[in-house]
């Protein structure tokens, strides 16, 4: 009965889970700013990881300053001076599904450039649900779409009820299977030779198999 609940529930959740795509930086006067621009697949309403930009200088000591466009984004700090790391913040409550665009500008020494942030929200496709039957935990495969064909990895903490670790899975995955006894989550993807292989003490994936 407590599993039936559970998937009951990790259907209704937001489900917190993204990926990030980042390009080279942007070279602005003496100064260089990394990322030149930011690209997040996420869920609607889920938690996001933040994107951190680098600020160097030739010489040190450059004044800069940073404002948002968007009320889904919040910068850590929005002046200071080279070099700095800068953590933008993302909140996608009250967005709906689909492209969000935003424009971040950065001032570094007198000059100023902008650099452009993409949020994409896609409706969460749960394939298939695995219970660990020795650690409090829910494996849920994110299948992916035709237009978004990315897959993730869920562990739900059932005794706290939220989303511990998000893991990129390939794209297409099909199914999966749990080996108790190995401690490991095998992972199919759709038309792919190898088998993903995730290990469940330290939540990473490892080196695959080739099993035909």
């Amino acid at each position: 009965m407590r599993y039936r609940f559970l998937v009951s529930f990790l259907l209704a959740l937001g489900i917190c889970t993204s990926t990030t795509k980042f390009s080279a930086g942007q070279t602005l006067g003496p100064a260089t700013i990394t990322p030149g621009s930011v690209d997040v697949t996420s869920f609607r309403e889920a938690p996001i990881p933040d994107a951190t930009f680098d600020l160097s200088s030739f010489a040190p000591g450059l004044p800069w300053t940073a404002d948002e466009s968007d009320t889904w984004l919040t910068f850590s700090e929005t002046s200071g001076t080279t070099p700095a790391q800068v953590a933008l913040t993302f909140d996608s409550t009250g967005l709906g599904l689909g492209l969000h665009e935003a424009v971040v500008l950065f001032e570094v020494g007198g000059a100023t450039t902008a650099i452009v942030v993409t949020l994409r929200l896609i409706p969460k496709r749960l394939g298939k649900m695995v219970p660990d039957l020795t650690r409090p935990y829910v494996y849920a495969l994110h299948t992916g779409t035709a237009n978004d064909p990315e897959a993730f990895l869920l562990f739900y903490n059932t005794d706290t009820e939220q989303i511990d670790h998000v893991l990129p899975i390939g794209t297409h995955a099909t199914d999966m299977a749990l080996h108790s006894g190995e401690d490991r989550l095998y992972i199919t993807n759709h038309q792919q030779a190898l088998t993903r292989v995730v290990d469940l003490v330290t939540q990473t994936e490892i080196a695959p198999l080739s099993i035909g």
